[in-house]
């Protein structure tokens, strides 16, 4: 758990937002634990004790631990955070290998994107065996990056490049592993890797397998692993995604033979309203699939939306001296809330609202923080808890992370903490009920 697999300490990020280093770890006794799964397919794993904000009523948002939590609640997730990683040199030993035949590394994968988008590709497409990368596909441009890679035809839609070095590069320092399709994941190194590498990565992902269609984007799989990643690592893009589950008979066009195999299937679908961010931040390499682009720009990104009330309206209309007839000549897009009875209120029809620059903004201004909100926050509630039995850790951040008020009122971090002999100990009730506990 202290070291991640490549070496160096684990970091995390403390409640300032600062990447630290863990100082300690500690291996709890075996404890129960929850995995939450929400309507949108995101999965959550974690103690009995781990808390999550919920919301509870509108506004309010509460840390709720998941031994607490059920079905229905709403549970509040992060995203946009562009928190990546940095390239580091590779190191890979090349002494068992001949030299005139291996691929020329890079000093970093990000000087190599061609190689990272292979990588995206061959964990759709791909399989091998110790000496030899093979990927299967059918795409003309995807052929021709093959062969200038040096890959070489077998068969139909078949290429392979036959080296041991590059086979055992990706085995052992990238982490794609031998695995069925449905084992498939998305290897640790690009988890942890730079913007431009996960984007070169979701590529080659997106190419193989990925679809761009009249109403949408999507990708398909059958590992589910793989789809679960695949959904988080978009969220660190500013991407929403929800995931449907299905079995489905082999495609006509597929080019494996037994069209009645009936497969588990994990479909990704990109949100309506974050398509066109996935083209702009990420995108297709393939012409064909990136040229869709087009049919989705002028699509009216109206599916979100925020917490509103008919009162937090009526009282907006007031503030600002709009009568009733004025109502109906220029604010019966608010209908849905003002005789709907609708408690939410489309992002749409919020920008109209502030376009009409309303001189008293006293509670417009609640509107304008829950809309900025959901550029970073969104909510997805609760469908399944299971619960399991095991091994539970507790990480220690760095000393400075703790912070108390000194005796000048100054608000400092604390140097170093001692765990001193027992001692007796006094506590204190007050007729208030306060409740003070403290050594000598």
């Amino acid at each position: 758990v202290s070291q991640s697999r490549y070496g160096g300490a684990l970091k995390v990020v403390n409640k300032d937002k600062e990447i630290v280093n863990i100082k300690n770890t500690f291996k709890s006794k075996r404890a129960v634990c929850y995995n939450i799964k929400t309507k949108f397919g995101y999965e959550l794993t974690g103690s009995f004790k781990h808390p999550l904000l919920v919301n509870t009523n509108g506004d309010n948002d509460e840390w709720v631990r998941m031994e607490h939590m059920k079905v229905g609640d709403k549970i509040k997730f992060q995203f946009d955070q562009n928190l990546f990683g940095k390239d580091q040199d590779i190191k890979f030993d090349l002494k068992h290998y001949n030299e005139t035949e291996k691929y020329k590394l890079p000093s970093k994968l990000s000087d190599d994107l061609d190689l990272c988008y292979l990588m995206g590709l061959f964990i759709a497409e791909g399989n091998y065996n110790d000496n030899t990368i093979a990927i299967t596909n059918g795409d003309d441009e995807i052929i021709n990056f093959l062969t200038n890679m040096g890959f070489l035809k077998s068969r139909e839609h078949h290429y392979y490049y036959s080296s041991s070095y590059l086979t055992r590069f990706f085995q052992d320092y990238i982490g794609i592993t031998k695995a069925r399709a449905k084992d498939k994941k998305i290897p640790p190194i690009i988890l942890r890797s730079s913007k431009e590498v996960a984007k070169a990565f979701l590529q080659g992902i997106f190419d193989g397998d990925g679809c761009a269609f009249k109403t949408g984007v999507k990708y398909t799989s059958t590992s589910k692993e793989l789809v679960n990643q695949l959904q988080v690592l978009l969220l660190n893009f500013g991407i929403q995604s929800y995931i449907k589950y299905t079995e489905e008979k082999t495609s006509q066009t597929s080019i494996i033979s037994n069209k009645n195999h009936i497969s588990k299937i994990y479909n990704l679908f990109i949100k309506t309203q974050y398509i066109e961010k996935f083209f702009n931040e990420i995108g297709f390499r393939l012409s064909r699939k990136q040229i869709k682009q087009d049919t989705y720009k002028n699509k009216i990104k109206n599916s979100q939306t925020i917490y509103a009330t008919k009162d937090e309206l009526k009282t907006i209309l007031n503030e600002n001296g709009i009568k009733r007839s004025q109502y109906e000549k220029e604010f019966r897009f608010m209908d849905g809330l003002l005789r709907k009875n609708k408690t939410r209120i489309s992002l749409h029809s919020l920008e109209r609202l502030f376009d009409k620059n309303l001189p008293n903004k006293t509670t417009l201004s609640i509107w304008k923080e829950r809309y900025e909100n959901l550029k970073s926050y969104f909510y997805d509630e609760i469908i399944q808890i299971d619960s399991f039995e095991d091994d539970t850790y507790d990480l220690e951040i760095p000393d400075g992370a703790l912070k108390v008020v000194n005796k000048d009122k100054e608000i400092v971090n604390i140097k170093n903490t001692f765990k001193s002999k027992r001692a007796v100990c006094y506590n204190i009730k007050t007729k208030f009920g306060y409740g003070i506990v403290t050594g000598k």
